[in-house]
């Protein structure tokens, strides 16, 4: 089974991306950031966000990691997984907020690995603000977009970064030519295995 990750800052064009990937019948899976959002806010208040501090941070990432590693063990085995934002991208938004990553979330970031990571740019053409994200502006957009590359590499995840000069269409075909030419790889490794067999 191989786990393939979108991911970037705040409205790089992910979701528009992975739609494409969708409609061609790869299997997708969506952020789930929101949902969880959502369900602090039933408990705590509607005005709740996890930018307002440094707890509300730590409590939000802690819960995302929960429910993304039950993501990542729900996956069909059909050979391969597309996920839009992975477990990782909470170390990155804990290291931009200068929160420490406790042992217990380190060790699932270490456990969780992702075969390749395709990190988008930040667009700043379609950059705007909404009562979820936490990029305030351009510049942390573009610090979260250095995190993310940083912290995937750290924990051992294949990292390809791609550019914002192309339309939703265009990164869709970048990234199925990689994960085609991945799929591939594997296929001639199992077979030459079960020849040795």
């Amino acid at each position: 089974m191989k786990r393939f990750i979108i991911t970037g800052p705040s409205a790089c064009g992910k979701s528009s991306t992975i739609r494409v990937l969708e409609s061609k019948g790869h299997e997708v899976k969506y952020s789930i950031s929101r949902n969880v959002i959502d369900r602090i806010r039933s408990e705590k208040g509607e005005d709740w966000h996890p930018g307002i501090s440094k707890k509300s941070r730590e409590l939000m990432e802690e819960e995302l990691v929960k429910a993304k590693v039950k993501q990542y063990n729900n996956s069909n085995g059909k050979g391969y997984s597309i996920y839009e934002r992975g477990i990782q991208d909470s170390a990155a938004f804990l290291k931009r907020s200068n929160i420490p990553i406790s042992n217990e979330l380190d060790n699932l970031f270490t456990r969780y690995k992702y075969d390749h990571v395709f990190v988008l740019e930040p667009w700043n053409k379609i950059f705007e603000k909404d009562n979820y994200r936490t990029d305030n502006d351009l510049e942390t957009s573009q610090e979260m977009y250095e995190s993310l590359v940083e912290v995937y590499t750290k924990y051992g995840s294949k990292v390809t970064t791609i550019p914002i000069n192309t339309t939703p269409e265009k990164r869709a075909e970048i990234i199925i030519d990689i994960i085609n030419s991945e799929l591939t790889e594997m296929d001639i490794y199992q077979e030459q295995a079960e020849s040795c067999s």
